[in-house]
């Protein structure tokens, strides 16, 4: 079976940076309170996470500073315990939307089939239910 998946462009953008950061064999080097030291090209650039939940990173490069994804906030991103906060975060964020699901009334309740297929790691219940049954209003 051949599954085909639509990526967004950012999601294409991390893809190639996390691509060209293990190609060059990036390693960051932690300083604490979400800080990292990464050197890219013999000079060493600041990242720095932007939130709690392991989401949004901002770096010192050319690139960064332009707002564009870079190779050395995506080699920051896949390190264990960056990855582990937003496995976290979207483990807490279906357990909400399953919680929710719960307490909705029966007109705008998802199908019960829908419901029990959620589990813990689902992310972004809700907003997939929304897309795809335009009947349900949360």
């Amino acid at each position: 079976m051949n599954l085909r998946t639509t990526l967004a462009p950012t999601q294409h953008a991390w893809l190639r940076a996390l691509a060209k950061a293990q190609a060059l064999h990036v390693v960051p080097r932690q300083l604490g309170n979400g800080f990292y030291l990464v050197r890219g090209g013999g000079t060493l650039y600041t990242v720095r996470r932007l939130d709690r939940d392991s989401e949004h990173y901002a770096c010192n490069c050319p690139a960064g500073l332009r707002g564009k994804v870079c190779y050395h906030q995506a080699a920051v991103a896949n390190l264990p315990y960056e990855r582990a906060g937003r496995a976290a975060y979207r483990r807490r964020l279906a357990h909400q939307c399953h919680q929710a699901a719960k307490h909705l009334t029966p007109e705008h309740r998802p199908p019960s089939r829908v419901l029990s297929s959620l589990g813990p790691g689902s992310l972004g219940c809700f907003r997939r239910c929304c897309t795809d049954h335009s009947g349900w209003h949360i």
